[in-house]
């Protein structure tokens, strides 16, 4: 079957199936098969259905045909579910007690008293499918060790050449030991707390670069509205303040943004390594580990810790070496959690996105019976083979390659800057390197512009009052783009799409695979939590006492100033100035005094 019949022939015959899980108990372990056959909830949860590798929409047949054949009762998850029960409800509709109406209802079904043979064969069946898969499983066989429920002699009971199915210890082998081994995760990797945390640092570094450009809208709407009333001293002072309340903003949002970065750093560093060491290998395949889990932890490493990066040169106007050496180390630990989880092309390790369904196709020859359990971690929507093939997983795998691409693209520029910026020059034979090259493209451009051909096609191009426009574009692009500000534009703006991208990606890995947030709250995960708390408190601080004020208790007074002043003069000077923030200040200033004249 193919896997978008796959997934059509689960999608529709499951809702069945869901209300059995949701209402009924999953499968009723230890229901009283009397009270069940007169209850409409459980009779309209059984079905029988004929379906072809190649058939969407099923054909209902009866049970007697459906349940007789072995590759029929593994086709589809309703099969599988009302064959389980088929030898219980034929051995109680014999009984004096059941009403007519209830043996017309099990027999338009197909589901017959006294058939003892069919009874036999699909307890056989059943136990046969429930005992191989937990025999080829580890996982399996470590926790049926106790209970033995998954063993062979306690799924069936013997009457002379007679078998009869124990339901309960079916049911048991089925919900607990088998289901419990095709999703789990390391709940303080990826717990719920953990992705919780994820979605919060998403959320905090959006919500800065949100609220720097609402500051910046607010003081841009307050200096317009009191630019058009008349000339006074009241006109000036409202100014003046709306200009310091916008610094005062700035600079708290700046000082916080800094503590955000270095806990998101340490936070995101020390995940990758548990990662990368902590998360247990599968049984199949060497080395194979968990490709979507892998992939969420690595993703906290890109595009908020460099989007916040570019945040904080925009807002403080200088480059930290601190913060992007550690932004750096990050981005390489978080690169090499994301590749890891990438299947080599050919040999090597394999890296599967859960454990695969070789075993319930060898053991049952369908992975239809084990859908409750790959509906836990939505496995339905891959193909029946995991790997990079997987439907769902194909847009947020190439969402997060371009992430990845964006964010590295603004780290190197970052390094780069920041090396030029401080006079780092290259070693000498790469300075003569880039000479050559440079002074060879000069003597190519210049040979090719004196031949005659081309230079009466360029003449003939000039001569376009077109051709003139482009060429003041040009030159005013050039301009604007040699400034060290719009590249940060281009960064923010950058980074903001890879961030929101990445957002939207996480989001969608954790709406279809549930079992990573189905796993209880351990203390990691608070920790992983409570983690940004201090962020915010900080910020919260500084936004009530100020940035100068409030970061004075870091360090002691000597050295906070850098040159002998008062000591009430070094109070009130703010500790967190920006030459990129001032220059642009006294921009706005002398604008504003060419209006008023």
């Amino acid at each position: 079957m193919t896997a978008p019949a796959f997934i059509d022939v689960l999608q529709d015959t499951l809702s069945r199936e869901a209300e059995a899980v949701t209402n009924l108990n999953f499968l009723f372990p230890n229901a009283s098969v009397t009270s069940l056959i007169s209850d409409p909830d459980f009779t309209s949860s059984l079905l029988c259905s004929l379906e072809s590798r190649d058939s969407v929409n099923p054909r209902n047949i009866s049970c007697v045909q459906a349940c007789s054949d072995p590759s029929i009762i593994f086709s589809n998850w309703p099969n599988f579910y009302t064959c389980s029960w088929y030898p219980s409800l034929s051995g109680a509709l014999d009984r004096p007690d059941v009403s007519l109406p209830a043996k017309a209802t099990f027999s338009n079904l197909g589901i017959l008293p006294d058939q003892l043979n069919l009874s036999s064969s699909i307890s056989s069946d059943i136990a046969s499918c429930l005992s191989d898969y937990c025999a080829s499983s580890n996982d399996c066989r470590n926790l049926d060790a106790t209970s033995r429920s998954c063993s062979l002699e306690n799924l069936v009971s013997l009457n002379g050449t007679l078998k009869t199915l124990n339901r309960t210890n079916a049911i048991i082998c089925l919900r607990d030991n088998v289901c419990s081994t095709t999703g789990a995760v390391n709940p303080d990797i990826g717990g719920v707390g953990v992705m919780s945390s994820l979605l919060v640092q998403y959320t905090l570094s959006l919500l800065a670069i949100i609220s720097h450009f609402l500051f910046y809208l607010r003081y841009q709407l307050h200096r317009n509205l009191w630019l058009r009333r008349a000339k006074g001293v009241k006109r000036d002072e409202q100014l003046i303040t709306a200009k310091q309340i916008l610094i005062r903003h700035l600079e708290a949002l700046t000082s916080a943004l800094v503590e955000f970065q270095k806990a998101q750093c340490f936070f995101s560093a020390t995940l990758q390594i548990a990662a990368v060491i902590i998360l247990p290998q599968y049984d199949i395949g060497q080395g194979s580990k968990d490709q979507i889990l892998l992939r969420l932890t690595s993703a906290n490493a890109f595009a908020p810790i460099i989007l916040t990066l570019a945040h904080i040169d925009l807002l403080g106007g200088r480059n930290s070496k601190y913060l992007l050496i550690l932004s750096f180390l990050t981005f390489c630990l978080g690169s090499s959690t994301y590749w890891l989880s990438f299947p080599t092309s050919r040999g090597g390790d394999n890296f599967f996105q859960y454990e695969p369904p070789a075993v319930p196709l060898m053991s049952c020859n369908n992975i239809a019976p084990f859908a409750p359990c790959y509906l836990h971690n939505q496995f339905y929507l891959f193909s029946l083979w995991t790997g990079d093939s997987g439907i769902f997983y194909a847009q947020p795998q190439k969402i997060g390659l371009g992430v990845w691409i964006i964010s590295l693209l603004i780290l190197v520029h970052r390094i780069m800057f920041t090396f030029c910026a401080s006079g780092y020059l290259p070693l000498p034979a790469v300075q003569r390197l880039l000479a050559q090259i440079l002074s060879s493209w000069k003597t190519f451009t210049t040979r090719i512009r004196a031949l005659s051909y081309i230079h009466r096609l360029l003449e003939f191009c000039r001569a376009f009052p077109l051709t003139s426009i482009v060429g003041e574009w040009r030159q005013k692009t050039s301009i604007s783009m040699r400034k060290q500000r719009t590249w940060v534009y281009v960064q923010i703006a950058l980074g903001t799409m890879a961030l929101i991208m990445q957002l939207v990606s996480v989001i969608q890995v954790l709406q279809f695979s549930s079992n990573i947030i189905s796993t209880e709250m351990s203390f990691g995960q608070i920790v992983a939590v409570g983690i940004w708390v201090p962020v915010l408190l900080e910020y919260g601080y500084l936004e009530f006492s100020g940035a100068g004020k409030g970061t004075e208790y870091r360090l002691k007074f000597p050295l906070v100033v850098a040159e002998k002043l008062s000591h009430e003069d070094a109070i009130m000077k703010p500790e967190m100035t920006s030459a990129r923030g001032n220059g642009y200040f006294e921009g706005e200033e002398s604008r504003s005094k060419h209006m008023l004249v």
